[in-house]
């Protein structure tokens, strides 16, 4: 076995490396070796390690880029892309289908100008599984791969890209979210080849950019996006907006049938059309009830008094509901669970909505009581004033005291929400509302 000695040598340490075995039954010395002293062994290690040390390292990204490309070859995009675009050019580094995924990638990942993509994608790890160098991604070859597809084909690689996650991903595609709204792009002023850019009212207040409207259609479980429809932005939303429904919803049952997959509960377009006070118009609301189709919207509150105007434990309720209603729609949450929690609340709603609005019709007892016995206790105080001095002090401020007592009673029995015998979890209902005004039921 092998092991280091120090020798003394005139006041200094040497080192050694002395190997022992059995010689004979007895423990000897078989070899010694010297090593130098403490700083010669430190400089053999420090030129050891130089030797092993590469000339010159690349620090490249990597986990972001290769999970991207990794969905984007799973799902076939590039394929899917150049089925329907047609055969790549001659002259073309790459086919057009492999050139918009990898723009897709980098707007996913690290986005930045197509002049500047050849020079991110060295900065990367992308060649070394994508197999495509830097040297075929000039940002002509990106606006070539473009202009190689018409809108007509983009709509169809859209639709097929839809279709195959829905089946790759397993998709809940029977309830689904339809909005719409604009956002600002960098496309120069006097670039006449975009005419979707427009100027407009942009949501995010930048009067300085063009804007372009977009129409999404998401999955309600994971916010998916499964169709989409572009417009010019110095369109009003309003005025897009039943022909984008519209279509919108043909494209939307269009994937679910070739996905065969359910489109809604009853077999039926099960879309849920979201939109703010801007797309408010009598034709929109009109169409929607054409449509049948389920919507959201947004008034200001003055337009609603009868809402304002309900009590605070009303107004709980309806934001309890709100909340236990979206958490039930998440995806983690189990089907029985879910199925459990949402008959529990409406069993409670409407309950609780039927018993409001009985008692918005009636007196409540306590109220009639109260206002008889301060009646009676007004008229014995006006009856004392008839009496002799000295009881009629004490009538007084008897009859005063129970007035005043009465009037607090009264003006406490209004001001104190109502209290049913609707019980959750085992608690009074005010319990709940106080826990929901406290923010426990939020995420």
């Amino acid at each position: 076995m092998a092991s280091l000695y120090k020798k003394i040598v005139s006041g200094k340490p040497y080192w050694y490396l002395r190997e022992m075995g059995w010689v004979d039954g007895k423990p000897k010395m078989i070899s010694e070796r010297y090593l130098g002293t403490g700083a010669e062994i430190g400089a053999l290690l420090d030129a050891r390690e130089a030797a092993v040390l590469p000339e010159r390292t690349r620090h490249l990204a990597f986990g972001d880029v290769a999970a991207a490309w990794g969905m984007l070859q799973e799902l076939g995009i590039a394929a899917i892309i150049d089925e329907v675009a047609g055969a790549r050019r001659s002259d073309a580094g790459a086919p057009a289908g492999t050139y918009l995924a990898l723009a897709a990638l980098n707007r996913l990942v690290a986005p930045c100008s197509k002049l500047g993509f050849a020079d991110w994608w060295k900065t990367t790890a992308g060649d070394r599984f994508a197999r495509i160098s830097a040297s075929v991604l000039d940002h002509r070859r990106f606006w070539d791969a473009m202009h190689a597809v018409t809108l007509e084909e983009l709509e169809e690689i859209s639709r097929r890209i839809a279709v195959r996650m829905a089946a790759a991903y397993e998709l809940d595609t029977s309830s689904v979210a339809l909005d719409m709204t604009n956002f600002a792009t960098f496309i120069d002023t006097g670039n006449g080849k975009a005419p979707v850019a427009q100027r407009g009212k942009a949501r995010q207040k930048r009067a300085d950019l063009r804007l372009a409207g977009l129409g999404l259609v998401v999955t309600r479980a994971g916010g998916i996006p499964l169709t989409w429809h572009a417009y010019p932005g110095d369109r009003p939303d309003v005025t897009q907006f039943a022909t984008m429904t519209g279509q919108l919803a043909g494209q939307y049952e269009a994937i679910t049938a070739a996905a065969d997959c359910p489109s809604g509960s009853s077999g039926g377009t099960d879309i849920t059309v979201v939109f703010d006070a801007g797309q408010n118009s009598e034709d929109n609301f009109a169409y929607l009830a054409g449509t049948g189709l389920h919507y959201v919207g947004s008034v200001p509150a003055s337009d609603c008094p009868d809402l304002t105007a309900l009590p605070a434990t009303a107004r709980a309720i309806g934001n309890l509901e709100n909340v236990v209603r979206a958490e039930a729609a998440r995806k983690t949450l189990g089907t029985p669970t879910s199925t459990e929690l949402l008959a529990s609340l409406d069993a409670l709603t409407s309950d609780r909505r039927a018993r409001l609005a009985a008692a918005s019709h009636q007196l409540p007892v306590l109220y009639v009581v109260i206002l008889i016995v301060s009646a009676a206790a007004l008229i014995g105080n006006a009856a004392a004033l008839t009496m002799r001095s000295g009881v009629r002090s004490a009538l007084l401020v008897g009859g005063l005291a129970a007035v005043i007592g009465l009037t607090l009673a009264l003006l406490f029995a209004i001001g104190t929400p109502w209290r049913g015998a609707i019980t959750v979890s085992g608690q009074p209902i005010d319990t709940v509302v106080r826990d929901l005004n406290a923010g426990y039921f939020h995420p």
